[in-house]
């Protein structure tokens, strides 16, 4: 994947926190310029749509992708 340029993004929904070695391992291999991201969304008051948003996999600059707004 990472000799192709492919991204992959994974998005923990209700975690308190992330501490998987396989998937942080995982992520970093097939990991090409930082397109590839983790992003946890803890329960709370905040919409999952917000979290996303304002995470890497939407707000970053290389991700060909990404949408204004």
């Amino acid at each position: 994947m990472k000799k192709n340029n492919i991204a992959i993004d994974f998005i923990c929904f209700g975690e308190e926190s992330l501490e998987d070695p396989k998937l942080e391992k995982f992520i970093a291999t097939v990991n090409n310029h930082d397109n590839s991201h983790i992003v946890t969304a803890p329960i709370g008051p905040k919409l999952l749509y917000d979290v996303v948003r304002a995470s890497p996999i939407i707000s970053d600059n290389s991700n060909n992708f990404a949408m204004d707004g």
